[in-house]
């Protein structure tokens, strides 16, 4: 007999209910070690398998998933483990790595920190059990022992897997706090959305993978512990902070958190000591050994740095150092935030919906958020001094990889907050944001596009770039970046300009020396020129009037006190100069004038020119100086 026809109605229907009490399917091995890994939600599992896909798909960057930076500090592996040496010398000529390090008492020093390799070591000695069941078979000729490219994959590989366990304890402390839903939209912003995505699968040896890993790790543990303060939990609190300090020093800020609490309590048992009340805030004798406990922990943990440099170098002090690179008193706090050249909000446009949501749920979060606020300001000011505040070659805002709990939380927060439209419409603008930073990954990935830290660019210049519709560029340039806005809408009405010529200079510094030189004529620096210049066939003529002086902007990489050359054509006639709003003194030649700008009239960042010369002055070079 045939089979019974097959029609619409049968092909259609669903399949009959199963009888009650038959368990549901199972899903395969591999599916369940996937959600247990996750804490059992399979949507978590699911950004895992994106990020481990991305990982997979993708070579890295240069030298492969080990590049820059992290390439020194992998010199620690192959350097104890092959060579048996703390001396960079033999791996660093192996690995070819991009720059050289200099000798310490006739050894090769390595300014990096420990915690990275300390991390890797577990992935390393894989990579190396693989490198050699690939080298029995014949593979990897000529390349080093310890160093091949099987290790740094495995290496890199490490680096993803420490950031499973990042992602499973942010979902853990956003769940705890705001239900499961929120827990995945604020893993998924925070991660997706930033430039942590970036350093997670393709230049993962840099620290900011393990930095968002070791400080979360932190801040998860405070929280769920921090009612419940015992002296183990403290030390654990310490360890876990000396762990995050191991692979960067700036993290130290973070063991605030639990400092914080260890004092306020010390001090209501103290005052219910004086007082003679009896609060159930415990001892004095019990606070303090909590302290004790909390500052062995980090000691203990962070203390094998200066170990490591002890055994090495002779010295518990970094063996390396650079001189002024820290600029403590004049921080680039707005550039840092808002610029095209590496600015947080300017690039992660998703941390304003995160901003947003600590806000709007400050009271809810109680000592969560306003420690969290707290972090996210001493940690602005530490990447605000470096002289390279925008972080060099990069994407993305990638120092603040640190402060992806505080995003995490903010976006669940602002989540939870909202009614289904809105958390329909959050959803939605996440998304794009989100797409827009996997663009932009993408862009740079294969070189369609420089590096956020390559120099200053209007947002204008950086769709045109990366091939974006002429329109959309166009609108831009009209426009000046909105993400921008909050700085380069100041910036233009201050100096009666457009918004995007802050995008434009912000970070645009000549160089980091204290003299340098523009070729007033030069592309690069006509984004410089705000009004009353004109550029003819390589000469920068003055058009100012009386009324509306010629006007020019100087971005400073200091602050301080400056001579000022200015090289041209000046001809007989009224000549005067006022830079941010003080008259200069001028010496003149008909080829040249001078003057001194005293250290008060002077700022770090943007300075202005105002040129008053008579018909026919023109301008070609301008030097800067600051007197030793």
């Amino acid at each position: 007999m045939g089979e019974p026809e097959r029609t619409a109605a049968t092909t259609c229907a669903p399949p009959p209910p199963s009888p009650p009490g038959t368990p549901a399917p199972r899903p395969g091995r591999l599916g369940r070690i996937a959600r247990a890994a996750f804490g059992g939600d399979g949507v978590l599992a699911a950004f895992g398998g994106a990020l481990l896909l991305y990982f997979v798909l993708t070579p890295g960057m240069f030298q492969g998933k080990l590049s820059g930076d992290g390439l020194i500090d992998f010199l620690y592996l192959p350097s104890v483990f092959v060579h048996g040496t703390l001396d960079m010398s033999k791996a660093h000529r192996e690995n070819k790595a991009g720059w050289g390090l200099p000798r310490i008492r006739g050894k090769m020093a390595n300014e990096k920190p420990i915690g990275p390799p300390l991390m890797w070591a577990p992935f390393y000695g894989v990579g190396v059990g693989l490198e050699a069941v690939a080298r029995a078979n014949g593979g990897l000729r000529g390349q080093p022992v310890g160093s091949s490219s099987v290790v740094y994959w495995m290496v890199g590989c490490g680096t993803l897997v420490w950031g499973f366990v990042g992602l499973r304890v942010l979902y853990a402390l956003l769940r705890r706090r705001f239900g499961r839903g929120a827990a995945r939209f604020g893993v998924a912003g925070a991660v997706f959305g930033t430039a942590l995505l970036w350093y997670l699968t393709m230049q993962p040896s840099y620290q900011h993978g393990l930095a968002f890993v070791t400080v979360v790790l932190l801040v998860e543990r405070w929280d769920a512990w921090r009612s419940r303060l015992t002296a183990w939990r403290c030390a654990a609190l310490g360890a876990l902070g000396g762990l995050a300090v191991l692979v960067r020093a700036q993290e130290v800020t973070f063991l605030l958190l639990p400092a914080a609490d260890v004092a306020i309590g010390l001090a209501r048992a103290v005052h219910a000591r004086w007082t003679g009340r009896d609060t159930g805030a415990g001892t004095p004798a019990a606070w303090l050994g909590r302290g004790l406990a909390l500052g062995a922990g980090a000691l203990l943990v962070a203390g094998l740095q200066p170990l490591c440099w002890l055994i090495a170098f002779g010295t518990l002090l970094p063996p390396l150092a650079r001189d002024g690179y820290m600029r403590w008193t004049y921080p680039e706090l707005v550039g840092t935030l808002f610029a095209l050249r590496g600015g947080l909000l300017a690039w992660h446009p998703i941390v304003y919906l995160a901003f947003a949501g600590v806000v709007l749920s400050v009271r809810r979060l109680g000592a969560l958020g306003l420690g969290l606020l707290v972090m996210f300001g001493l940690q602005l000011y530490i990447d605000a001094c470096p002289r390279d505040w925008w972080g060099e070659w990069g994407y993305g805002c990638r120092r603040l990889c640190d402060l992806t709990v505080l995003f995490g939380v903010g976006l669940a927060a602002l989540y939870a907050r909202l009614g289904p439209r809105g958390r329909v419409a959050t959803l939605a603008a996440a998304a794009l944001l989100v797409a827009w930073n996997v663009a932009g990954i993408e862009t740079l990935r294969h070189a369609r596009m420089p590096s956020s830290g390559t120099r200053a660019m209007g947002a204008w210049e950086w769709l045109e770039t990366a091939g974006a519709p002429q329109a959309a560029a166009a609108l831009v340039k009209r426009t000046g970046w909105p993400f921008a806005w909050p700085a380069s809408v100041p910036f233009a009405l201050a100096h009666g300009t457009h918004p995007r010529v802050y995008e434009e200079t912000a970070g645009a510094y000549v160089n980091q020396e204290r003299t340098f030189y523009l070729n007033l004529a030069h592309p690069e620096y006509r984004r410089l020129h705000v009004r009353g210049l004109t550029v003819e066939r390589g000469r920068v003529l003055v058009a100012g009037t009386a009324q509306r002086p010629a006007r020019l902007l100087v971005p400073l990489f200091w602050r301080g006190a400056i001579r000022l050359d200015v090289k041209g054509r000046f001809p007989a006639g009224e000549l005067r100069l006022r830079w941010n709003g003080r008259f200069v003194p001028l010496e003149r030649t008909a080829a040249m004038i001078r003057g001194l700008v005293p250290g008060d009239r002077t700022r770090f960042g943007v300075n202005e020119i105002e040129l008053w010369g008579p018909p026919g002055t023109e301008l070609t070079y301008l030097y800067v100086t600051a007197p030793r």
